[in-house]
């Protein structure tokens, strides 16, 4: 009569340390006592699901502050992309949702029919090119007619 043990696998989890880490030192981030307790506790399940719920509510209070803001405002990838807008910006724009979200680059939307007076560009190369960061400005633009 033989005798089977199976073997134990050691998952690594470092990842989901490192992300713990981050939550718990991220001094602008809502973490409960409570949740706090849970991201420092030995229990993985719980961990992830802490994550989870924490993210998930980072998640509701950006929309919520994008639906709320009383300015229209964007966001664009490197690649010129729209990342973010609100709906004050695609009514100010008079774009859709939909276009904003499939159109190539940012430049086709923002850009006035005098390039020389672009607003927008000044903005967005006082960031990208001169500050290397993300910043925020002011200007008028032109609409979709």
């Amino acid at each position: 009569m033989g005798f089977f043990s199976k073997s134990k696998t050691k998952y690594d989890f470092s990842f989901l340390d490192k992300e713990v880490q981050n939550i718990l030192n991220d001094q602008q981030l809502l973490v409960f006592d409570d949740e706090r307790t849970v991201l420092q506790s030995d229990n993985t399940t719980e961990k992830i699901k802490t994550l989870f719920k924490i993210k998930d509510r980072e998640i509701f209070y950006w929309e919520e502050f994008k639906r709320t803001y009383p300015v229209g405002m964007f966001a664009v990838a490197p690649d010129r992309k729209f990342l973010e807008w609100n709906h004050t910006f695609a009514d100010l724009v008079k774009w859709n949702d939909t276009d904003l979200q499939n159109i190539s680059g940012a430049g086709k939307v923002l850009w006035p029919s005098d390039p020389s007076q672009c607003q927008v560009c000044k903005i967005v190369k006082e960031f990208d090119m001169d500050k290397k960061r993300a910043g925020y400005g002011m200007a008028n633009l032109e609409d979709k007619s």
